[in-house]
């Protein structure tokens, strides 16, 4: 399923072959139109034409997406050496808080128990791992995911657990090309940070490294 998926990804666009063909036989039954170069005149702008208006129509509704969820902001920074991942990947891409960012334990939802905790910390051996029963972190950082028609989100918020106090939020949403990707497949996706662009690519690092930015 995962390679047909990236066939369709990439070859999406040669699905427009089916209303141009379509649109062809039509053209075929109008005596007006009687050589190939006339035909595929008829033919060929009117699919592409809808397929663009539609995308285009989606495109514009994500940009408005991306305005609203705005630039990574931190509103003020603390120094400690753990907090609490409250996400669904924490035992696995949330590693990278502890061998990469610099922090030395971390606390996360245990996949164990449904109301117990899981306590990560480093170790001369590697990451060592213990359930505990309470959360002893001052500082969480929550992952949001909402999803609709044409995009993806995320949202990052890291708050005071005590005083629920935002020190820091950020997010990023991805477009999928919304009605139109039938057809245009990963050529018609985006995100609000493009890493083709110095500016969305410096937003991005933000994003990604907005824990070790706020916290270290």
């Amino acid at each position: 399923m995962m390679l047909l998926g990236m066939i369709w990804a990439i070859f999406a666009p040669l699905l427009l072959l089916l209303p141009i063909g379509a649109m062809y036989l039509v053209a075929s039954r109008i005596p007006v139109l009687n050589t190939r170069k006339r035909k595929l005149i008829f033919a060929v702008p009117l699919p592409v034409l809808v397929v663009f208006c539609i995308w285009l129509s989606s495109s514009m509704q994500f940009d408005e997406h991306c305005q609203s969820i705005g630039t990574p902001k931190i509103f003020e920074k603390r120094k400690v050496d753990g907090f609490f991942l409250n996400d669904s990947t924490a035992n696995s891409f949330g590693m990278r808080y502890l061998q990469e960012e610099g922090f030395t334990w971390m606390e996360a939802k245990s996949i164990y128990n449904r109301t117990g905790f899981t306590r990560y910390e480093i170790s001369p051996t590697g990451i060592k791992q213990q359930e505990v029963e309470k959360l002893t972190a001052t500082i969480e950082l929550k992952n949001d995911f909402f999803e609709d028609s044409i995009s993806s989100t995320t949202r990052t918020t890291i708050r005071d657990v005590e005083s629920n106090k935002v020190l820091a939020e950020a997010g990023d949403a991805y477009f999928n090309g919304g009605p139109a990707r039938i057809f245009l497949g990963a050529w018609g996706s985006s995100s609000c940070n493009s890493r083709m662009t110095e500016s969305g690519l410096e937003k991005f690092r933000q994003i990604y490294h907005l824990a070790k930015l706020t916290l270290r």
